[in-house]
């Protein structure tokens, strides 16, 4: 799930938008600031999270959404694992779609191993072999075993039908909270995108000299967009970071750093959402308010043109947008 979330999450930059505006600043509006993040991959860093995040909890208690303390993923934290971590998440397009494609070709399918039914059982399938004919030498040893043993063959039966409708039911639940979550992410990832082609068609344009040169953004207009789009990207990384393990590490103080030396956040925006008085996992409402503002203030300078009813839209898409991501964690918290 924490895969699916953050292939998701990598493709839900606001894709019309580019920009930012020069605006009254405040305590909810902070100082603009963009540079585009490079690309790093690594996984050694991911597994010694993972394996960290492990050995946190006892192996009695639920493993519930963020349950390892902070102390324990700073500390496995490196800038190798952040890198990775946020050029996944700022990437503009998927490296590949979030479920693997079939190809129906039967040499294809017969060369493969890795995912396969085979690769995943074939140790426990040995074993069982190894253990089914020990007892059939046991067996021709000893004849007079298998009438001891006859009790052994009804609890099978019994056993057989209790673990076949117990994997099936709670396959079948997780594959629905999978899905649910999934559906959620998408539609969460197209309500951004309305915001971006929304702002972009509304934002003033230079009017061009001749009839046949094409209109242009001005500057405050490109620079509002560009802003939004900052915006959305650390929304994204920051909602994200709230629900799966694999994106945790950007919450502490380590990751925040982190955004601010790749230019993801401003040292401003990140001082207002480390003070703010809301768990880490709730700091991406704050960046749904800068948004809102951003768009408020645009309108008001007259950088965002329009009347009232693109206005009540803006609106109305944003409840839409704090509906998704909560119907999320709701999901995901039971």
């Amino acid at each position: 799930f924490d895969d699916t979330l953050a292939k998701t999450s990598s493709v839900t930059g606001v894709s019309a938008a580019y920009g930012m505006g020069s605006f009254r600043r405040n305590n909810f509006l902070p100082h603009p600031f963009h540079t585009s993040p490079s690309t790093t991959t690594t996984t050694a860093s991911l597994r010694r999270l993972q394996k960290v995040q492990s050995f946190a909890s006892s192996s009695t208690s639920l493993h519930m959404v963020l349950s390892t303390p902070d102390t324990i993923i700073e500390q496995a934290s490196t800038q190798k694992l952040l890198d990775t971590l946020i050029d996944e998440s700022v990437r503009t397009s998927a490296r590949h779609p979030v479920m693997m494609q079939f190809n129906p070709k039967r040499q294809w399918i017969w060369r493969q191993w890795r995912g396969t039914v085979f690769s995943e059982t074939w140790k426990s399938g040995l074993m069982n072999m190894v253990l089914a004919t020990f007892v059939v030498i046991l067996y021709g040893l000893y004849p007079k075993l298998k009438d001891n043993l006859q009790g052994f063959s009804i609890l099978w039966g019994q056993l057989l039908s209790v673990t076949t409708f117990t994997l099936t039911f709670f396959l079948n639940q997780s594959y629905g909270l999978w899905r649910k979550c999934y559906d959620y992410s998408r539609r969460l990832q197209g309500r951004l995108n309305d915001l971006g082609l929304t702002l972009a068609a509304h934002a003033t344009r230079s009017t061009p000299s001749s009839p046949d040169m094409p209109s242009t953004y001005t500057p405050q207009s490109r620079q509002a967009l560009e802003l939004v789009s900052r915006y959305v990207r650390v929304f994204n990384l920051l909602t994200y970071a709230s629900f799966t393990r694999s994106h945790r590490p950007i919450l502490t103080p380590r990751g925040m750093r982190r955004l601010v030396e790749r230019g993801i956040l401003t040292a401003k925006e990140r001082e207002i959402l480390s003070d703010a008085e809301v768990p880490a996992t709730q700091r991406h409402n704050a960046v749904l308010i800068w948004l809102i503002r951003l768009f408020l203030e645009g309108r008001q300078s007259g950088i965002f043109e329009g009347g009232t009813g693109f206005e009540q839209q803006f609106m109305e898409k944003c409840h839409v947008i704090r509906a998704q991501y909560g119907a999320i964690g709701d999901e995901l918290q039971g």
